[in-house]
């Protein structure tokens, strides 16, 4: 179900993952982080009604007996259910608590994926250099944890920050380390994603036919 989620296969990671919830014998984090993995499968799949019945309730701080990485996935998925119905600052409360058990539980990923969240959240509100630096915690830890999907959404971000700077030839570079890292994981949901960034800077040089192609072919994965 992971390496469904990986390569950007929400029905296939939902399919698993709803089996995986029903069967017994699972610890209560075991439960909460399937649970939460299957939301995200749900939000892979723009089906946000069906990623909050997925994840249930938001934790209630020093009542539920789950370990740090739980809650701090747990804070994270409703997190990101919260900014996909338009409310980017209650996203970033809930990811601040995402951090700290995050960071509590030592876990690169955890940390890597919150701060990329929160990149996401501060750019919705227009605060570019707080997107910057959230961006920068992000790289590191999802290197550190080995997560090319993630790793390759951080490096587009940043190819768009570096284009609206004026800085083409760096953002161009980090599209296409965006690019590679997505093509690794074989999540061409992101590769599209990429070119469709690629586009975009290059309409910003006036590269009109290069833009086209890519553009071109970021549909044609989507529609894939």
């Amino acid at each position: 179900a992971l390496a469904a989620l990986e390569r950007g296969k929400g029905a296939e990671a939902a399919n698993l993952l709803a089996r995986l919830v029903r069967e017994p014998g699972l610890g209560r984090d075991e439960v909460v982080l399937a649970r939460c993995a299957l939301a995200e499968a749900w939000l892979l799949q723009d089906d946000v009604t069906r990623a909050a019945e997925a994840v249930g309730r938001a934790p209630e701080e020093g009542r539920d007996r789950l370990g740090p990485l739980a809650l701090s996935a747990l804070w994270r998925v409703h997190a990101r259910i919260a900014a996909a119905r338009g409310e980017p600052s209650r996203a970033i409360a809930l990811l601040g608590r995402a951090v700290k058990y995050a960071e509590r539980a030592h876990d690169s990923r955890a940390i890597g994926l919150t701060h990329y969240e929160l990149a996401l959240c501060y750019r919705q509100v227009g605060d570019a250099s707080i997107v910057r630096d959230h961006l920068n915690r992000a790289a590191p830890a999802l290197h550190a944890a080995g997560d090319r999907r993630y790793l390759a959404a951080v490096h587009s971000l940043s190819g768009i920050l570096l284009a609206q700077d004026g800085r083409f030839d760096e953002a161009m570079a980090s599209l296409r380390q965006a690019e590679r890292l997505a093509a690794a994981a074989g999540a061409d949901d992101v590769v599209a994603t990429v070119c469709g960034n690629q586009a975009a800077v290059a309409m910003m040089q006036h590269r009109y036919e290069q833009a086209l192609a890519l553009a071109e072919r970021s549909v044609a994965l989507q529609r894939q």
